[in-house]
């Protein structure tokens, strides 16, 4: 009788630790190397132990990639154009679909810009040149608007965020800056936008970076992988998941600048990539079903609430550090 009894309090246990793992919430994060979250499997064990039902937790992993960066530009002059192309896969193997993150931290500080043909941009009423905030380094959408609060500019982020539409001319105009935002099929989302200050190891003339979170417009999975193609086959016919998303930009130039103001001042440009597994995690009314968004526009909605809800879960451990602020530079 007590035998009978300690098998069905373990029973019992067993089966309340195999409901934890399979509600579990996954949140995989890269940077420059790859971090990868693969589970592990588990029995759900009857009263008896006359049968065991096996479920493996399916992989899920992200390779972040920039396939043009051409290597540090140690020489860089102002106004210069670089190639740049972030973009995010699923690895080999990856079987759960995931709403899939980048996020750019772009550096900036007080600077006179310049115009191509090289007259003054940056200039007072009289035509004297004066130093204003910028982003050092653009990549296509120009740069925030600034609002001056005390005789001090500012960038307006959050939910006041607005691109400087003569910015964003300045910086795209014959220099094939693009990104590729907005609310189509298989583009980029801008979620949010804040300002952190500067990292450690910066130089002086580094106040601090905008930094911009974007989510993709599909769902990354490996599409080659056999149970992916049968489990997901009309999501994938649809273009509502896939194997690697399109590049959020193809360039960045640096910011076009009166001579010596940035002389010997790196500047980075750091880029993180996160997934959130899509199952269970977007919609609340999804949150015990296997249901996926069945558009493009419940996947955007899906993936925003995910980040949301989530991202905040992630302790600060490196690169899988969602906070906007954790992030090192090179020194």
């Amino acid at each position: 009788m007590k035998s009978e009894k300690r098998t069905e309090k373990k029973a019992i246990w067993n089966r309340k630790k195999a409901a934890a793992v399979v509600a579990a919430i996954g949140l995989t994060a890269a940077g420059s190397a790859i971090w990868m979250s693969q589970m592990p499997s588990f029995a759900y064990l009857t009263d008896h132990g006359s049968l065991v039902n096996r479920f493996t937790q399916g992989k899920l992993e992200i390779i972040p990639q920039e396939p043009k960066w051409p290597g540090d530009q140690e020489a860089a002059a102002p106004g210069d154009v670089v190639a740049k192309n972030p973009m995010v896969q699923a690895a080999d193997g990856c079987e759960v679909p995931a709403y899939v993150y980048l996020q750019v931290k772009v550096p900036y500080g007080m600077a006179t810009q310049v115009n191509d043909d090289g007259t003054l941009y940056d200039k007072d009423i009289n035509g004297v040149r004066v130093e204003r905030l910028h982003q050092l380094l653009t990549f296509g959408v120009g740069e925030p608007k600034k609002s001056t609060v005390d005789g001090t500019e500012h960038f307006l982020v959050g939910e006041h965020y607005q691109v400087d539409a003569d910015s964003a001319a300045l910086d795209t105009e014959g220099h094939g800056l693009t990104a590729h935002i907005g609310n189509g099929a298989k583009e980029w989302t801008l979620l949010r936008t804040e300002i952190t200050g500067p990292a450690k190891g910066d130089a002086k003339q580094i106040k601090g970076y905008v930094v911009y979170t974007y989510s993709y417009n599909s769902m990354l999975a490996d599409t080659d992988h056999a149970t992916v193609k049968k489990k997901y086959a009309e999501a994938m016919a649809k273009g509502r998941i896939v194997k690697a998303t399109i590049s959020l930009f193809e360039q960045v130039r640096m910011l076009n600048c009166i001579e010596g103001q940035l002389e010997d001042v790196t500047m980075q440009m750091p880029v993180k990539a996160f997934a959130i597994q899509a199952p269970h995690t977007g919609n609340d009314s999804d949150m015990d079903s296997n249901a996926l968004p069945e558009t493009t526009d419940a996947v955007i909605r899906y993936a925003k609430t995910a980040f949301e809800k989530y991202a905040g879960q992630n302790a600060d451990n490196g690169t899988a550090a969602v906070d906007a602020g954790n992030f090192m530079v090179k020194e």
